[in-house]
């Protein structure tokens, strides 16, 4: 079994709660609320300007100048959706002006100091980030109103160009283990995991603090 495969299979059991959480099945039945949809937009762009930094600072340890470049190539990608977030805003008046949330504060701390522990663990990392991303986009595509206001994000984040920046790191992490995913790999993968979910409920429900 590939690294890849092991990081999966490792958080298996959260599997089912990415593509059945109430958020994203509301986004695919048509019934988000526009206070919901408002604090996605808000939340989401604050959390990729600090992913953003987390990409670059994981670009700054790669081994290998290959390891660089296909870190360095998520860079782009994360600049389109701040983009499309922004396009977002703007259009249906959302502020992003606004204090993140304790889970947004968290998440993105959490990937910044992980950079400290290793490479391998903050590859593990990323490569998590982007397949919750990727396999939870790409089940509620389809059945997502292309006139619903989050179309351009559901579209954006479920592209074919994330899944071949995808596919390319999925070879990265393969060639970060080849013997398998370390206990702190394994570590990093589900806590992504699990901090996507409680960023979406976190949006769902109207986290305060």
């Amino acid at each position: 079994m590939s690294t890849a495969r092991a990081l999966i299979a490792s958080s298996a059991s959260l599997w089912p709660r990415v593509t059945s959480h109430p958020f994203l099945r509301n986004i695919a039945d048509g019934d988000l609320d526009d206070a919901v949809f408002r604090r996605w937009v808000a939340a989401d762009h604050a959390f990729n300007v600090e992913y953003e930094r987390f990409t670059a600072g994981l670009m700054s340890i790669a081994p290998t100048q290959h390891a660089a470049e296909v870190v360095g190539n998520h860079l782009a990608p994360n600049r389109v959706n701040l983009e499309v977030l922004a396009r977002t805003a703007r259009r249906h008046k959302v502020d992003l002006d606004v204090e993140p949330g304790p889970t947004t504060i968290g998440f993105s701390s959490y990937l910044r100091a992980l950079l400290t522990t290793g490479y391998e663990p903050s590859v593990a990392a990323l490569y998590s980030a982007e397949k919750v991303y990727f396999d939870a986009w790409s089940a509620i595509e389809p059945k997502t109103n292309h006139s619903a206001p989050y179309w351009p994000l559901v579209e954006n984040f479920s592209s074919e160009r994330t899944a071949d920046a995808l596919a390319a790191l999925t070879l990265l992490v393969n060639n970060a283990a080849p013997d398998g995913p370390s206990a702190a790999m394994r570590t990093a993968f589900s806590r992504v995991v699990r901090f996507e979910l409680l960023f979406w409920t976190a949006i769902y429900v109207g986290e305060t603090w």
